[in-house]
């Protein structure tokens, strides 16, 4: 922390305990399919709540007790705030990173003052792996995970089948089933068929429910785990 700490306001002196922390802001990067799956992810985190933490919305970011004195915490969307900086002459940016920075879903928990008169530790004694559980200790009570709106069906149950082909059949039979609903469907094929398709489906995530809903298509959800935050553009690359 100490290295850290002078890289950004030069060599500090030999007594650190002369220094005082107001405020330590901690950040994780999460790569996220594109720009539109962090819009839902930050749709979802909206409506999160947990205890005592008032919950404040914008456009393109979420907080949480943004007056707080011991803790507060945000949730954006970096890529617009990326070129909100670029605009005002606060960062650099090549275009492959505009674009990358449009799939992060950025996390940010800020120790504010009373955080640290409460804290036993000393800002110097604190590791980056002890931000990193502050971090965790945070988020884990507000988010644990988040689980937002998939409409790719088709590739879904693709990627649960054991063949291609197997996935596209299954899908088959679901635009059937939507079409003429579950009964007919079922009269239509083979029961070897049909409970093999049927598998497949529940394990693209759908349920009874959706097989007698009719022609309603409904609004599946994808659950992404926040915890492996990426850490350089070569990390973010190669999400």
């Amino acid at each position: 922390m100490v290295r850290f700490v002078s890289r950004q306001v030069g060599p500090l002196p030999i007594n650190a305990a002369l220094w005082e922390l107001s405020r330590v802001d901690v950040t994780h990067n999460y790569a996220l399919k594109d720009a539109a799956e962090v819009r839902q992810a930050l749709a979802y985190l909206r409506h999160v709540e947990g205890g005592r933490l008032q919950v404040r919305t914008s456009s393109e970011s979420v907080y949480w007790s943004p007056q707080s004195r011991m803790r507060s915490a945000k949730a954006y969307h970096k890529g617009p705030h990326l070129r909100y900086q670029l605009d005002k002459g606060k960062a650099a940016a090549a275009e492959w990173q505009l674009e990358a920075a449009d799939r992060l879903l950025r996390l940010e928990v800020a120790l504010r003052g009373e955080w640290w008169r409460r804290e036993r530790r000393r800002w110097w004694e604190m590791t980056e792996g002890d931000y990193d559980q502050e971090h965790e200790n945070f988020f884990s009570q507000v988010v644990g995970k988040v689980e937002v709106p998939c409409m790719d069906m088709m590739s879904e149950v693709e990627r649960v089948a054991k063949t291609k082909g197997q996935g596209r059949a299954a899908y088959r039979t679901w635009l059937l089933i939507k079409q003429c609903g579950a009964e007919q469907a079922r009269s239509m094929m083979p029961r070897s068929t049909w409970h093999l398709h049927k598998k497949i489906l529940f394990a693209a995530g759908l349920t009874f429910a959706d097989f007698h809903a009719g022609n309603v298509v409904p609004l599946r959800r994808r659950t992404i785990v926040l915890d492996q935050p990426v850490r350089s553009w070569d990390e973010l690359r190669a999400a």
